[in-house]
């Protein structure tokens, strides 16, 4: 099984859920702006097949564009604000560095010294957590650190 299989294949905190109004509006923003599957995943919590499913019963049912249109026309004035738009940009910009120091750490420590458990959603702690543990794994010459933080 491949490594996007078992991302795709991952219990993430909101599933099996109802989606949320909100959410859908999120789902069909990021959509809009062509936004990684993987991105999309971790902002609603859900794993990157609960993503796409969604998005292929809201293409089938002609919902997506509806919902679409309605969120780039009717955005609420807070997500309109540029503290908003700017928070946005720093949560994703945050999970692209921790996704490319955990690339670089899995490079160097021994295999499984950083934990593939982490669930995307599941905040930037914990997956630092994770990168940390790989660190000490690579500073002491290759034993895995349990629970350092």
């Amino acid at each position: 099984m491949s490594q996007s299989e078992t991302d795709d294949d991952r219990a993430d905190p909101n599933w099996g859920t109802e989606w949320p109004e909100a959410d859908l509006f999120d789902l069909a923003d990021s959509v809009r702006a062509e936004e990684p599957i993987e991105e999309i995943a971790m902002l609603l919590c859900r794993s990157p097949r609960e993503v796409r499913e969604k998005i292929a019963e809201l293409e089938y049912s002609g919902e997506l564009t509806r919902l679409i249109e309605e969120t780039a026309a009717n955005r609420p004035a807070a997500m309109r604000t540029p503290s908003y738009e700017s928070e946005l940009v720093m949560f994703r910009e945050l999970w692209s560095a921790l996704r490319l120091i955990r690339a670089t750490v899995e490079e160097l420590a021994p295999s499984g010294a950083v934990a593939n458990d982490e669930r995307p959603g599941s905040g930037p702690m914990r997956e630092a957590d994770a990168i940390i543990r790989g660190i000490h794994a690579i500073a002491r010459g290759g034993r895995a650190v349990k629970g350092v933080s």
